[in-house]
C-alpha cells in the first residue's frame, strides 16, 4: 500500500477514500430544464404585463392575426434557440455531432433575428410612399418608448435568470454565451410584451422589437461574460 508523509515524519497510508470524504454529487445541467425555467418566466411575465397594460383587442376577441401570430413565434423561437446554443456552451464536450448541432443553432439564431428587418426593408421599398409617411410615424420615440422599456425589463429579468443557470455550469466561451444570452433574453422578452403590443406594422416590428432585441444582445455581451468566468 502507498503511504505518504505525515507532519510528524511517520509514513501514514494513503487512502482514497479519505481523499472523497468531503465531496457530494452535483445534480448535472440540463438544457431542457433551462429553457423551461426561461419559458415559464416569460409566460409569468406575459401574464403580469397583460394584467398592467391589458391584453390587445383583438386576441382578448379569439382573433389572433396572421402577423401577430408570425411575430410572437419568431420571438419565442429566437428566444428558444438562442438559450439553447448558449446553454449547451455550459456543458463543454468534445462530440462532433454535438458541435455541429451548436453551430447549427447560432446559424439559425441569425436567420430567425432577421426576419422582421429584412420584411420592413421590403415593404418600405415596395410601398414607397405610404411606407414612408408610415415610418416617419413610427419611428416617433414616443411610439417605442413603450416596446423598448418592458421589453427591456422583461428581457433583464430573463436574462438575470439564465446567467445564474449558465452559473452551474463550465462555459467555455462567456463572450458567446454573453451575445447568446442577450439574444435569448432579448427574444423571449419581447414575446412577453407582444401578447399587449396593439402594433401590427411590419415598420413597427422591424423597428422597435429588432431594436429591444439588439439592445438586450449588447447588454448580454458586456454584462454576462464577467459574471461567467472561472
Amino acid at each position: 500500500m502507498t503511504t505518504s508523509q505525515g507532519n510528524g515524519g511517520t509514513k501514514q497510508p494513503f487512502s482514497i477514500d479519505d481523499l472523497v470524504a468531503d465531496l457530494t454529487p452535483v445534480n448535472p445541467v440540463r438544457i431542457r430544464d433551462g429553457i423551461a425555467m426561461a419559458l415559464a418566466l416569460t409566460l409569468f411575465i406575459s401574464v403580469a404585463i397583460s394584467f398592467y397594460l391589458g391584453i390587445r383587442s383583438g386576441l382578448a376577441a379569439g382573433n389572433f392575426e396572421t402577423i401577430f401570430v408570425a411575430r410572437t413565434f419568431a420571438l419565442l423561437a429566437l428566444g428558444g434557440v438562442s438559450a439553447y446554443a448558449a446553454m449547451s456552451l455550459a456543458r463543454p464536450a468534445v462530440d462532433t455531432n454535438l458541435r455541429k448541432v451548436e453551430t447549427m443553432a447560432s446559424r439559425t439564431v441569425l436567420g430567425i433575428s432577421s426576419v422582421f428587418p429584412v420584411l420592413a426593408l421590403i415593404y418600405f421599398f415596395a410601398d414607397m410612399p405610404r411606407s414612408s409617411v408610415e415610418a416617419v410615424a413610427i419611428f416617433d420615440p414616443s411610439i417605442g418608448r413603450e416596446c423598448l422599456t418592458y421589453s427591456g425589463l422583461s428581457a433583464l429579468a430573463i436574462g438575470s435568470a439564465i446567467t445564474v443557470w449558465l452559473r452551474r455550469g463550465a462555459v467555455v466561451s462567456p463572450e458567446r454565451a454573453g451575445w447568446l444570452t442577450g439574444l435569448a433574453a432579448g427574444g423571449f422578452g419581447a414575446a412577453a410584451y407582444s401578447l399587449f403590443c396593439p402594433m401590427d406594422s411590419v415598420v413597427y416590428i422591424g423597428t422597435w422589437f429588432t431594436m429591444a432585441v439588439a439592445m438586450a444582445a449588447v447588454a448580454g455581451r458586456l454584462a454576462v461574460p464577467s459574471l461567467l468566468r472561472w
